[in-house]
């Protein structure tokens, strides 16, 4: 008998469940050994209705941190070693599993289904709880208040996809399947999150990880919008959806911008051609531009009066729609704050808004990648000018909430020609990671045309051209002052 079981009595309904979908979950996961890696972030044992269902899948969590295989033989040995075979119904029950199984293809979504029956469930059961208190007499005001918040928060938690408070044990299992992942991924040359647009800051990061806010921080004209794009463009290749928030510029100048990129067109060559007038081969290169980029999942909202909450509202509409899974906003600066009439000091602000980001980011389990300005004081600065965590514009909230803080630095841009090896700074810019809470920080370079519309991994270092010396020439007249 099920938890659940008192409140079938109470308002005379089965519960929400899924049972032939926990069955399709489980027989997946004995037939594919990867299978269990794409789900363990989704479903617990206790996500599954049926009490026969929690005990094998919480083997098939117990085998696997065992390092053994999985499969029919030993999730069934595994049950009998716990005498909890007779219990789920003999192995003839484990053997049915896969039986109309014949891939893991579909497993996530049935994982999602089962996840989305166990929330509903515990709506209920909770709900029950609520309404016991809420007769109660003797259940004081507030205390009832904190049980509805507590209830309300445990929800939250559950649908961004967290759990209660977990034995240590159980958590230990989690990280040693992500170990798993990671080392698959690597293997097949994968980044462990969604990967970047240079190779390097791949290798570097390993990709921008779900659950992370991203601060990339210049100043303006440094090419953070150039950058951003080139990110979302890289996300959207490998499939996932990106969402734009663009407080900048508008779409139609923002996809222009990607139509250079694409095109591998510098828009100064269109300008001298004459503004509006282009020759028969920029057309074509712009017309198969626009259809890969029309193929990409890019969504761009290009509200100029946009807050955090209308954005946490809006990419969980999109998320629920499978429509968003990163979010890019640019720029902070530029977001409209909610609090203003509170008469609180733009730090304060700027602060709130960061803390938002980071929240949205851990609830969608998505990378939130925040374009931000810096201080004016970097131009007061002596020596070259690359930026440190202190030049974050207006909060030190926005260092505190990042996992990771980039910074965008062109030499050029400050007229410096050559670097400290001799090198060219001409079309070579640097991304410097100031912090990474899960890895380490350093310097990535890459390359940029003039027009800052395409973005590139860094090619071997150019030795800057010296000007050549002028030689005096001497010359003899056919004499015999000649002395040889």
């Amino acid at each position: 008998m099920t938890k659940y079981s008192n409140i079938n009595l109470e308002i005379g309904k089965l519960p929400p469940s899924a049972i032939e979908l926990e069955k399709s979950v489980l027989g997946a996961i004995m037939i594919d050994k990867d299978a269990l890696l794409e789900v363990i972030d989704i479903i617990t044992p206790e996500s599954f209705y049926k009490d026969e269902h929690q005990k094998i899948f919480k083997s098939i969590i117990e085998l696997s941190q065992d390092n053994k295989d999985i499969d029919i033989l030993t999730v069934t040995e595994k049950l009998r070693s716990s005498k909890e075979l007779d219990e789920i119904g003999g192995a003839l029950y484990i053997t049915n599993l896969t039986t109309n199984i014949t891939s893991a293809g579909h497993i996530v979504n049935h994982a999602k289904i089962v996840q989305q029956k166990f929330i509903q469930r515990e709506v209920i059961r909770m709900s029950g709880n609520l309404n016991n208190c809420a007769f109660d007499e003797s259940t004081e005001l507030q205390d009832l208040i904190d049980h509805f918040n507590q209830s309300v928060d445990n929800i939250n938690e559950l649908s961004s996809g967290k759990t209660q408070s977990q034995h240590i044990n159980r958590i230990l299992d989690d990280v040693l399947i992500q170990f798993e992942k990671r080392e698959k991924l690597c293997k097949e040359g994968k980044a462990i999150g969604i990967s970047t647009p240079l190779k390097a800051l791949n290798d570097l990061l390993g990709g921008w990880r779900n659950g992370d806010m991203i601060t990339i921080a210049a100043k303006p004209s440094m090419g953070k919008t150039a950058f951003s794009l080139a990110i979302a463009k890289k996300a959207a290749s490998t499939g996932i959806p990106v969402l734009i928030y663009n407080l900048e510029m508008s779409a139609p100048l923002l996809i222009e911008r990607y139509i250079y990129s694409e095109a591998e067109l510098d828009d100064q060559e269109i300008y001298k051609i004459g503004h509006g007038m282009m020759n028969d081969n920029i057309w074509i290169k712009v017309k198969q531009a626009r259809q890969r980029l029309g193929k990409l999942p890019i969504y761009i909202d290009d509200n100029s009066y946009v807050n955090m909450n209308y954005i946490k509202a809006h990419a969980r509409k999109m998320k629920k729609r499978n429509l968003c899974g990163m979010i890019i906003v640019d720029y902070l600066q530029l977001v409209d704050s909610v609090v203003g009439k509170w008469n609180i000091n733009r730090e304060r602000e700027v602060s709130l808004m960061s803390r938002s980001a980071k929240q949205i980011a851990k609830q969608l389990n998505i990378p939130f990648i925040l374009l931000s300005q810096l201080n004016r004081s970097l131009d007061t600065r002596g020596g070259d000018k690359r930026p440190h965590l202190s030049d974050l514009k207006e909060s030190g909230a926005i260092e505190a909430d990042s996992d990771i803080v980039l910074f965008i630095y062109r030499p050029e841009y400050y007229d410096i020609k050559v670097d400290k090896e001799g090198n060219s700074t001409e079309g070579v810019g640097e991304l410097i990671i100031r912090k990474n809470r899960n890895g380490g920080i350093g310097t990535v370079k890459f390359n940029y045309n003039k027009s800052m519309t395409k973005i590139s991994d860094a090619e071997e270092p150019k030795k800057a051209v010296k000007p050549k010396e002028k030689t005096e020439v001497i010359t003899f007249e056919d004499d015999d002052s000649v002395p040889f």
